[in-house]
């Protein structure tokens, strides 16, 4: 198995104990994986920076959280990966929400619907939960 492969696998793990409420094994991960201290970015490890973002977000580290995103996004926009994009903006909406950004989240969250509805990004929002669901409503409303 390369080597790309075992760290795309251990942040899957990851990301399955986030979404499992075990902090400490996500937590684990991320002191382990070396991708804060990581300034390469690449297609291959995209993912697992994005589950780092979402690690240091339940850790209540918003402002690394965000800064993990910010430099994501642009990498990823100009790849062309859409469905990341999407994911990253939704991810950075829900920081920005706990930052008390509600604007900012906002606008993030009307990016990733612009960049979602042509191409049918449904399951991406849903599998968000309630932090987005919270948004919409509030975009709804406004």
């Amino acid at each position: 198995m390369s080597r790309a492969s075992v760290a795309f696998s251990q942040a899957l793990l990851a990301k399955s104990s986030l979404d499992r409420g075990d902090l400490a094994a996500a937590e684990y991960w991320a002191q382990t994986c070396g991708y804060e201290r990581s300034k390469h970015l690449h297609f291959l490890n995209e993912y697992d920076h994005m589950v780092l973002a979402r690690v240091q977000h339940a850790q209540g580290k918003f402002q690394e959280a965000r800064a993990t995103l910010e430099r994501l996004r642009p990498f990823t926009i100009a790849m062309g990966r859409n469905g990341r994009v999407i994911e990253i903006y939704l991810i950075l909406a829900q920081v920005l929400q706990s930052l008390g950004s509600q604007d900012e989240a906002l606008l993030n969250l009307e990016q990733a619907l612009v960049l979602g509805m042509p191409e049918g990004f449904v399951r991406t929002f849903i599998d968000e939960g309630g932090a987005i669901e919270n948004l919409l409503m509030r975009m709804r409303k406004s």
